[in-house]
């Protein structure tokens, strides 16, 4: 019998060509009013929502991934109108903030430090054009606001404390974003908006938003494109959606996407992600490892909440689907996606009830060309691919050990995502017992020499009737 000693615990096998399994929508309101903006994140087990509810700010958490919810918790305290309620999420920190008409509009902001089991008192952070984003890493809070004349423009506003202290505004452009505002960050911070020239605009700062780059332009439409995010993985690939009528020539939009792969330093051409010219206004998108999702309403004669997905960093996707369907009156508005490596949690804006209601839908992650699974505990850990992930090529570090006299077959290959031999870059017998210890390189290309799109592979290191896998991920 041989032994495979490796890091990752994992075997190796094909499965369904099935990306997502989807479960039952939930009413997370059930109220009698109006409810608008949904917004949804998730940390551990931990989902988040808030949303507006009339003139309140209500908030909803699950603490076992979205199967069941606490009681609703409503964040402010008078019936005032606000809009565009958001959080973000850091260790056991919720941090909320939404913008209020009164006082000629304002920034509102509420704490959590026990993961949405009690809040801290009210906070104004200071006046704004009720356009605005929030991040959190860490004990550092930031928070992306537009604001209007006299002082026209976009500004940042820090927290180092975890929301207790503010900074002052600081001014970071004077173009005023007429739509919503993305912001990201990795190792730079990154945002994109629309401003009221109706172009899309991408901005980075490398010294935690102290100086930014010139505003680049990402897309130009004279009738109003609508950008309101844009998400980073950790391979330093960045994002950015958008709807806009530019095929269309009508009422309804299409998305399109542009992807940076290198943080911001260029971009690539413009994607189409739709082509039947029925977007409604509004969608969302997040990212995870390799996988980027966006969902989004689509209008017509037929309405639906309408999905669409990429397991290889947005290089080629997957067909679309409707994770919700409608006939009458009914619709899906408002979308707000985010996920993790198992599961996808959408919330919305819903006419199923009156008048209209927030829905949470939940999916699963599955398997696509191969399957892991542990293995069993005779395999122990010595296996390395590094760099990984990796640009020119990576190194594959191994060690086997024949423990019987039997001649016993070794492979080593390399698969894509869909479980598709890339390359096999080791074959033979092993005769000698004792350990074996190797290494192979791969140089990112295929059985015919091709260099291989960026994306996530398979190292499969087979002998005997054991049979184990490590994932590894080429960069552009």
């Amino acid at each position: 019998m041989i032994i495979i000693l490796v890091l990752a615990l994992i075997s190796f096998s094909f499965a369904q060509d099935t990306l997502i399994r989807w479960e039952e929508e939930v009413n997370l309101s059930q109220d009698t009013v109006y409810n608008f903006y949904p917004w949804v994140e998730c940390k551990n087990s931990y989902i988040h929502i808030v949303w507006k509810s009339a003139g309140y700010v209500h908030y909803r958490h699950s603490s076992d991934f979205g199967v069941t919810w606490d009681s609703i918790v409503q964040l402010n305290d008078s019936s005032v109108t606000v809009i565009y309620p958001q959080i973000a999420l850091a260790d056991s920190f919720v941090h909320c903030v939404w913008w209020e008409v009164a006082q000629d509009g304002r920034l509102r902001y509420r704490r959590s430090t026990d993961r949405g089991h009690t809040w801290d008192s009210l906070c104004v952070l200071g006046p704004s054009a009720h356009r605005h984003f929030i991040i959190a890493r860490d004990t550092n809070v930031y928070v992306i606001t537009g604001k209007g004349n006299p002082d026209l423009g976009l500004f940042l506003l820090k927290s180092s404390d975890g929301g207790v202290s503010w900074s002052s505004y600081h001014k970071i452009s004077s173009r005023l974003p007429d739509y919503k505002i993305g912001f990201v960050i990795n190792e730079k911070f990154h945002i994109a908006f629309v401003d009221d020239a109706d172009s899309v605009y991408y901005m980075y700062s490398t010294d935690l938003g102290e100086t930014w780059s010139d505003p680049l332009q990402i897309a130009i439409n004279p009738d109003a494109p609508k950008c309101r995010n844009i998400v980073a993985n950790d391979y330093g690939y960045l994002f950015i959606p958008w709807s806009d009528n530019k095929y269309s020539g009508g009422v309804m939009d299409d998305i399109l996407l542009r992807r940076s792969t290198d943080s911001g330093l260029t971009w690539l051409p413009e994607q189409q992600i739709t082509n039947h010219h029925l977007v409604k206004y509004w969608d969302d998108i997040c990212c995870t490892d390799s996988d980027v999702y966006l969902v989004w309403p689509k209008g017509g004669s037929e309405d639906a909440l309408q999905f669409r997905a990429s397991t290889d960093m947005g290089e080629t996707w997957w067909e679309i689907e409707d994770i919700m369907q409608y006939t009458g009156y009914n619709e899906a508005l408002e979308p707000s996606i985010c996920s993790d490596s198992l599961k996808i949690h959408v919330a919305w804006r819903d006419y199923q009830g009156a008048p209209t209601e927030i829905y949470y839908k939940r999916g699963t992650r599955l398997p696509v060309g191969i399957m892991e699974r542990e293995t069993s505990d005779q395999i122990t850990r010595n296996m390395e691919v590094l760099p990984n992930p990796f640009s020119e090529k990576t190194n594959i570090r191994y060690m086997i050990q024949d423990t019987g006299s039997n001649i016993q077959s070794f492979s080593l290959k390399i698969y894509d995502i869909t479980g598709k031999v890339v390359v096999v870059l080791g074959h033979q017998n092993i005769r000698e017992s004792g350990y074996q210890g190797n290494q192979v390189v791969w140089n990112g290309r295929d059985k015919n020499e091709l260099q291989v799109p960026a994306g996530v592979y398979f190292v499969q290191v087979k002998t005997g009737n054991e049979c184990i896998i490590k994932k590894v991920v080429k960069l552009k």
